[in-house]
């Protein structure tokens, strides 16, 4: 349902990130906005201190702002507790920033509504973020290199082609949620699935070549590990593209099938790259015997 008095819904979803939730309800509290915003957080059952972090803000909110603070009985999953968070967004438009990512430019929602406002095409706002390694031995880095893009406006086949946005770069249009498949709730990437189903049906997604957002990612989280295993994060790709293609139209079915083909035809070889398999055969060890 869609709320009149919300012109932006935030969307969080959070689980065991009481080191971080801080940090992210922050930088949506210091936005400097001329309109009311709807903080949707869904807290996934954590074990931590992450709630009592989250209710210390509910009173302590701009005039213009509203904490909406739900905590779930049992654990969901990352994906239904997305899908879930997402259908309680009652703004016209909706903004993603997951529990330990957080916003660092504080014009970041002005800039990107007025995007959207004026351009009735784009279907989605993104922007560049900085790569923040928790835990890691990495050099922080930007998720896309500055100036990399010549252009501001990516179609299906763009997105289709590579993953290049940070989820807590995105804000889109309400409509988007209302008509979520069902075989969502069973993806990986959510993020890259929104995505491809905005950009499928309802317009283009532009990219603002500003770095707004930090985008964390730590050695423990579920998206560094299935990143690494590059079979498995084809894998999950493919059965987004299978799901995906009942829902587009004919050419779009064609660019489908063709990506497709190149991940399985990447799959086959990676199986028979030795070093590759090595690799996550270590990263797999170390993790099991948390080396």
């Amino acid at each position: 349902m869609l709320n009149p008095e919300y012109k932006v819904s935030v969307c969080i979803i959070t689980y065991n990130q009481a080191d971080y939730i801080e940090e992210t309800i922050k930088g949506i509290l210091s936005q400097k906005v001329s309109f009311n915003v709807e903080i949707i957080i869904a807290e996934d059952c954590s074990p931590d201190n992450t709630g009592n972090i989250i209710e210390h803000y509910i009173s302590n909110c701009p005039d213009n702002f509203n904490i909406k603070y739900f905590r779930h009985d049992k654990n969901l999953g990352p994906i239904r507790n997305l899908d879930w968070a997402l259908k309680k967004c009652e703004g016209e438009y909706i903004a993603w920033c997951e529990g330990d990512d957080f916003w660092t430019d504080n014009l970041k929602l002005n800039k990107q509504i007025e995007i959207l406002d004026h351009n009735p095409s784009v279907a989605m706002s993104t922007h560049n973020a900085l790569v923040k390694y928790e835990y890691l031995k990495k050099q922080d880095e930007f998720f896309n290199t500055p100036k990399s893009f010549e252009k501001s406006i990516f179609a299906f086949d763009d997105i289709l082609d590579k993953w290049f946005i940070p989820s807590a770069s995105m804000v889109f249009r309400k409509k988007l949620v209302t008509q979520i498949p069902d075989w969502y709730k069973t993806v990986y990437n959510g993020d890259w699935t929104l995505q491809l189903l905005a950009s499928s049906k309802y317009g283009d997604i532009h990219y603002l070549d500003e770095v707004m957002c930090v985008y964390r990612r730590n050695e423990k989280s579920l998206s560094y590990n299935v990143g690494f295993d590059l079979i498995k994060m084809n894998k999950n790709k493919i059965y987004i593209l299978n799901n995906l293609i009942k829902e587009v139209n004919f050419a779009q079915k064609v660019a489908i099938l063709k990506k497709i083909n190149t991940l399985e035809g990447n799959n086959q070889k990676l199986k028979f790259n030795l070093k590759y398999l090595i690799k996550v055969l270590l990263k797999y060890y170390r993790l099991k015997f948390n080396l």
